[in-house]
């Protein structure tokens, strides 16, 4: 799995429908994300702004409320069209990711809140560098029944191509990153749900679902990239209990350095 999508199309979603998706505006969401930016070089000052992405309609009742990352020029300058193109890879990927929820027919006319789908999220992480620009859009969805669902969008773009960069763009092949990451994430989840729980470790490894890990040791992950370390995303319920949460873990470069591709932007965050 890639560690973003190609612009503008997510996998697992649809093409959007006819309906007009609502302005983006600059409203921030509820809680601000963790934004970390590198200093930038002379000459090409940005950081990170939150627009939103929302969406009314009462025929269908469903709602959208997502925030998102744009990268804005701070010392005044034109952005580039690599930079234009990059907010704009990052904007249809959420609009797409809303049209994903979008009931493709009206539901019967009464009140019951099975019909009701409510989309709601925001930036919950993200990093910009002169070089890349990472970020997790950390979504609810509500689509009727006992509770709704986590749905992790991580999209990670070289600044200087506007690329999308997949795995195959970091690491080198053959390598074992997928079991660094699985081993990463089981040890963090373990003590972290033992934080949560207020329980031991040895109790909260007995309520670990170590199956979960499965899809990590085969690439399929969300990962994003911040100052210091490759960040793991691990959603609610593949790895602990629902009511645990979901989790970000954390793996410094360090860890994953002997295993990025030659020139890669992970070789050289991670120093190698």
């Amino acid at each position: 799995m890639p560690l973003i999508p190609p612009a503008g199309r997510p996998p697992l979603l649809v093409l959007l429908g006819a309906l007009a998706l609502g302005a983006c505006t600059s409203d921030p969401t509820p809680e601000a994300p963790a934004i970390e930016v590198d200093a930038p070089r002379v000459g090409a000052s940005f950081t990170l702004a939150t627009d939103s992405l929302v969406v009314r309609d009462s025929l269908l009742r469903y709602t959208v409320a997502i925030g998102y990352p744009q990268i804005r020029g701070s010392s005044g300058e034109p952005m580039s069209s690599t930079l234009r193109a990059v907010n704009a890879a990052i904007r249809d990927s959420v609009r797409a990711l809303a049209d994903d929820f979008r009931p493709e027919v009206a539901p019967p006319d009464d009140d019951s809140p099975a019909y009701v789908v409510d989309v709601q999220g925001g930036p919950e992480r993200s990093f910009v560098s002169n070089e890349v620009v990472s970020v997790l859009v950390n979504v609810y969805a509500f689509t009727g029944g006992a509770h709704g669902s986590t749905v992790f969008l991580p999209l990670t773009y070289d600044l200087g191509t506007g690329r999308a960069l997949a795995p195959a763009d970091l690491f080198a092949p053959g390598t074992p990153w997928p079991d660094t990451l699985a081993a990463w994430a089981e040890r963090a989840v373990v003590g972290e749900m033992a934080r949560r729980l207020e329980t031991t470790p040895d109790s909260a490894r007995a309520s670990f679902f170590a199956g979960g890990l499965d899809s990590v040791r085969r690439g399929d992950v969300a990962v994003t990239m911040g100052r210091d370390s490759l960040r793991v995303h691990i959603p609610q319920a593949q790895l602990t209990p629902s009511v645990v949460g979901s989790f970000d873990v954390g793996v410094p470069y360090p860890a994953v350095r002997p295993f990025a591709r030659p020139g890669s932007v992970l070789a050289r965050r991670a120093g190698r």
